[in-house]
């Protein structure tokens, strides 16, 4: 075999070995980035999990039907409501934030959107309180207030 030969020869395997390794990286690109998309939704589901536990070892679906009664609520009844609708806006906002990044398909964001529209719409919630003590993101803050009735 010719040296001219050898060298293409080595040259097409050299490239189809290039070829070979780029088709594995992007498969276990792939895996990688399924995998870190269960991670973080499980994460999510976490946390809102422990969020939605918080709530009710604090009774705050009873401070609410209290206040809806037209009942008065005590500072520290109110201080557990704002914690708690706090908790739901940084739930929210990661949400929105995942949802910029593409992580968050549209049906698990129109399924979201309508907790948000709940919680904008609290008779307990008053947004400017909340947005003027704790930052949020103001692409966030925007939707937020869109969403008050």
């Amino acid at each position: 075999m010719s040296t001219e030969k050898f060298n293409y020869w080595l040259s097409l395997s050299a490239n189809l070995g290039v070829l070979v390794g780029l088709i594995i990286l992007v498969v276990e690109l792939r895996q990688t980035q399924d995998t870190l998309a269960a991670s973080a939704h499980r994460d999510r589901t976490e946390s809102n999990i422990s969020r939605v536990m918080w709530s009710v070892e604090q009774g705050t679906a009873e401070l609410r039907r209290k206040l809806s009664a037209g009942q008065e609520l005590n500072p520290k009844e109110w201080d557990k409501l704002r914690a708690s609708n706090r908790m739901g806006l940084r739930h929210f906002e990661d949400l929105h934030f995942q949802r910029t990044l593409g992580n968050i398909d549209d049906e698990t964001w129109g399924a979201n959107l309508q907790g948000m529209s709940n919680l904008a719409n609290r008779p307990d919630f008053d947004l400017t309180i909340d947005f003027e003590s704790i930052g949020y993101r103001s692409s966030f803050e925007e939707l937020m207030l869109s969403l008050k009735n």
